[in-house]
Formats: C-alpha cells, sequence, structure tokens
C-alpha cells in the first residue's frame, strides 16, 4: 500500500518537473481533449444531451444557460446565424411598413379593379378587385377630408366630415338603386349599420383592453346614442310589420308614402343631433378634428448649470470650459449606429429640395387635399358601380345569396376605414375618439344616409322602401338590444367586445343560408 501510494508522489513530482522545464505540449497545439479516448466506455456511459466539454482556454463570451430541464441537465442557448439575425430584422421591418402603408400599397388594386372588365376577366375577378380597391380609397377620402376641414372653421368642417364621411357607403347604394338591386340596397343599409355597432365596436373594445383594463368613455354620449338607434329600429320596423301584415295593395302604395314621410322625420332629427353635438360638448364624444399621431411639445434645453436634482436640490454644477476639438477632427465624418449619411447626387438632392419647397407652399397645401377629395370620390364611384354590375353574376356562381352579399360583405367594404380609424385610436387609448367613429358612423348611416336613399330614390323615380324580412328584422333588434345591454356603463371590458364580435359572427353564419326575397 505504501509502495503503491509513493509510486503515484512520483509521477505527481515528474509531470510537475516537466512543466517547470518548459514543456513544448502547450506550443504544440495540444491540449487535455486531444488526450481523451472518443472509445472509452466511462464516456460512452455519459449521455449526450446537456454536457459540453470547455477548452480550458478563456473565451470572449461564454455561453450561458438559459433554462434548466426536468432532468436537471442544463440547456445552452442555440448558436444563431447573422443572416438569420439579419433576415428576421428584414421581415419585421417590412411587416412594420405594410402595416403602417396598407392604404398605399392597397392602391395598386385601383387601376386594376378599373381595368378589369376590358382585360377580360370574368365578373368574379371583376367583384373581388373592385371591393379591395374601394378599402383604400375610402381611406383616402377620410384623410383628404380631414385637410380640407383643417382650413375650415370648427362648424363648416364637422359638416364637412358628416357629408363626406360616408361617401363610399352612398356611392354604391346610389348604383344598387340605379339597377334596381333592393335586396342588395335594403340589407347593405342595415348591414352598414349593424357592423359598426357589432364588429367595430366590439373590435375597438378588444383592442383598449389589450392595450390597457379599464377604460372609460362618455358613457351619456352613448346613451344619447342608444336612444337614436331605438328611433332608427322603431322607424324602420313599423312599415315592415305592416307590410308583413297584410297583402292590400292599397297599403302596400300607402307603405311607400309612410316610408318617404319617415325619412323626412329621421334628417330633422339627425340635423338637430348634430347641432346639439356642435354646441354641447357633454352628451358628445370629443371631435374628429385631427386623425394623426398627437404632436409632443417641443422640450426645452436645460443649462448645465441650473440642474435640479430630486434629492439633493439645486446643484450649482460649474459650467465646462469650451473645449475644441482637434482641427482634424472637424473634417472627420461622424457616423452613429443607427444612422449613416450617404451622399446622394447633387442633381436627386436638388429634385428632392424642389418637391419638398413644393409640398410646403401654401396653396399647394390647401389645394392638395381638395384634389385628393374630389379624384377618390370619382374613383369610389367608378369602382362602386363595377362592384355593383358584378353581384349578380357572383351570386349566380357562388354559394352566396344577395342576402350575405348585401349583409355582410359591402357593408365591411364601405366600413374598413372606420373600422381601422377605431382600432387605432382604441390602441392609442383615446376610446372616445373610438367610440366617436364606430358609434358616430352607424348613426350617420340611420339618421341620414337611409333617408337620403330613399328621397333619392323618390326623386328617379324608384321605390326605396322601408320593407325588411323576418330575419332583417329581428336581426336589426336583436343587434340594438345587444348594443344598449353592452355599453350603458362607462367601463370597457374584454367580455362586451367578445360578446358584441361573437354576435356579428352569429349574424354572418345565419345569413350564409337565408334564401334571396327576390
Amino acid at each position: 500500500m505504501q509502495h503503491g501510494f509513493g509510486s503515484l508522489l512520483d509521477g505527481v513530482d515528474q509531470e510537475r518537473g516537466r512543466d517547470a522545464d518548459g514543456d513544448d505540449d502547450d506550443l504544440s497545439g495540444r491540449t487535455e481533449l486531444d488526450d481523451v479516448d472518443d472509445d472509452d466506455g466511462i464516456l460512452a456511459c455519459l449521455p449526450s444531451i446537456g454536457y459540453r466539454i470547455f477548452n480550458s482556454r478563456p473565451t470572449i463570451s461564454p455561453p450561458t444557460p438559459h433554462q434548466r430541464s426536468a432532468n436537471g441537465y442544463t440547456s445552452f442557448a442555440k448558436w444563431q446565424d447573422c443572416e438569420t439575425s439579419e433576415f428576421r430584422q428584414r421581415f419585421i421591418q417590412a411587416a412594420r411598413y405594410t402595416t403602417n402603408n396598407w392604404s398605399i400599397i392597397s392602391l395598386t388594386f385601383v387601376p386594376l379593379g378599373i381595368a378589369s372588365p376590358y382585360i377580360g376577366l370574368s365578373d368574379t375577378w371583376i367583384f373581388i378587385f373592385n371591393c379591395i380597391a374601394i378599402i383604400p380609397l375610402a381611406d383616402v377620402l377620410c384623410k383628404a377630408t380631414d385637410g380640407v376641414s383643417s382650413y375650415l372653421g370648427e362648424t363648416t368642417g364637422a359638416l364637412l366630415n358628416v357629408t363626406m364621411g360616408n361617401v363610399t357607403e352612398v356611392a354604391i347604394f346610389v348604383h344598387a338603386l340605379l339597377q334596381r338591386q333592393y335586396t342588395v340596397l335594403r340589407t347593405s343599409l342595415l348591414g352598414s349599420i349593424i357592423v359598426n355597432i357589432l364588429l367595430v365596436l366590439g373590435l375597438v373594445l378588444v383592442t383598449g383592453e389589450y392595450y390597457q383594463r379599464g377604460q372609460v368613455y362618455n358613457v351619456l354620449a352613448t346613451r344619447v346614442a342608444a336612444g337614436l338607434l331605438c328611433l332608427t329600429t322603431v322607424s324602420f320596423l313599423l312599415p315592415s310589420i305592416l307590410k308583413l301584415t297584410t297583402d292590400n295593395a292599397v297599403v302596400a302604395r300607402d307603405m311607400l308614402d309612410l316610408g318617404r314621410a319617415i325619412s323626412i322625420v329621421l334628417i330633422v332629427v339627425y340635423m338637430i343631433y348634430l347641432s346639439t353635438q356642435l354646441k354641447s360638448s357633454k352628451f358628445a364624444y370629443k371631435p374628429l378634428i385631427q386623425l394623426d399621431d398627437p404632436i409632443m411639445p417641443e422640450t426645452e434645453t436645460v443649462e448645465t448649470s441650473q440642474i435640479r436634482l430630486p434629492a439633493f436640490g439645486n446643484s450649482s454644477l460649474p459650467p465646462s470650459p469650451d473645449i475644441s476639438p482637434p482641427p482634424a477632427f472637424d473634417r472627420l465624418p461622424l457616423y452613429h449606429a443607427s444612422h449613416v449619411t450617404i451622399p446622394s447626387l447633387p442633381a436627386f438632392s436638388n429634385t428632392i429640395e424642389t418637391l419638398q419647397d413644393i409640398k410646403t407652399h401654401p396653396f399647394i397645401q390647401k389645394l392638395l387635399p381638395i384634389l385628393l377629395l374630389i379624384t377618390s370620390t370619382a374613383l369610389i364611384s367608378i369602382c362602386g358601380g363595377y362592384l355593383v354590375n358584378s353581384i349578380d353574376h357572383v351570386v349566380d356562381h357562388s354559394p352566396l345569396s344577395k342576402t350575405m352579399v348585401g349583409l355582410i360583405i359591402l357593408p365591411i367594404v364601405g366600413n374598413a376605414a372606420e373600422l381601422v380609424s377605431g382600432i387605432m385610436f382604441a390602441s392609442r387609448k383615446q376610446m372616445d375618439l373610438a367610440f366617436g367613429v364606430s358609434i358616430g358612423s352607424a348613426l350617420q348611416i340611420a339618421l341620414f344616409v337611409t333617408p337620403l336613399v330613399t328621397l333619392i330614390g323618390w326623386g328617379i323615380g324608384r321605390e326605396m322602401v322601408f320593407h325588411f324580412s323576418v330575419f332583417e328584422v329581428v336581426t336589426l333588434i336583436a343587434s340594438t338590444v345587444l348594443f344598449i345591454a353592452l355599453t350603458l356603463d362607462d367601463r370597457c371590458s374584454l367580455l362586451k367586445g367578445a360578446s358584441l364580435v361573437a354576435g356579428y359572427t352569429v349574424i354572418s353564419l345565419a345569413s350564409y343560408f337565408v334564401p334571396d326575397m327576390d
């Protein structure tokens, strides 16, 4: 035993002697890992996952474990390729750019939708392309209207917003009225109200709760809107109930006159509602004057000698002497991590500066929104005409009915701008603005657009009456009751938003199985 222990000590002394004499093992590049036998039975028994043999030499950034598995082994972070990380960043940037500029990107469908009837495409593709084209045009129309309203007074600007707010729906409704698409027209009017008080408002509540829980809104304005929706529901249902309870031709003709009289009454009520909104802020949501990001106030620069420390009071720091950089340093370009100035061509720079000067000219700033307003309105009318012309072909060659096209598809297309604006305001924690977009649009269609279309039909010889089917009557009553029951208090809730969206989903599914009346 003593002999074995002495041999072991002699071996250790020999190893120390070789190290002291400056052995060339380290200089030859060999390490302890090179002496490890891969066929060693002890190493073969160890698990292959959860271990890593490190070199004895230190590294710059040693790997650190990011989680521990259930069996006690430590897993290390996976090595990521630089190209993969760069691809991910580019993908995120592209997705962010697409989200922020969806309207500009979608404008490419406008010439495609207008040219589709002339290049031999089927009516189905004409319907699809023009549906997509109307969505960005409606957004451009809203922005142009806000630009024109900013140069007008408060009252005139509000009236312009009211007038141009639903130009998309009016264009589609007038084309449907001219082509005697009464089922599509009637269901589109009803669907535009439902999509705002159920789908848009539901998504607004869900988005608001996602960013901040327990947000509040103007409950008095919501109660006024609920009362006006009840008035609209009664006005639409009375002619329908009288029509459903009798088959007399004289009564049917009288229902036409009754609908026109009700239209005049609703327009008068809407004018009173507008005047109340302009004069009183108690029963109104915040005015939609500025739809862009709020301008942050400029921060004032503070001298270094007047810095107020929160814990130690005023601290008068001695002013630092002016230190001038070396002469050669002034001529060196400064490169930052987030911005690198790339020299551009003089001609291109001059062109950009000229365009900026033209854009900032006061006359151009006032003229550009007017031109965009006129152009977008004309393009919406053209695309709306092609859209309505292709409805019959889509209904005949697809499982969709006219009821579903008018009640679901066309209202979503026409109110896409309101949907995006409402979600945007809710994400910014501006619930009054979001409620004003959704509920205000619903009231405008119910109290102004629907009576206006009825009076236009009266003027051009089209018999537009408030004659809704049983399914449409039940849908309108249920939507109004659901809206009133969930919005009478001033608190946002995820359950409220989910219930409104669920109600709209149920109506959408049911409309698929409803046959057409005519």
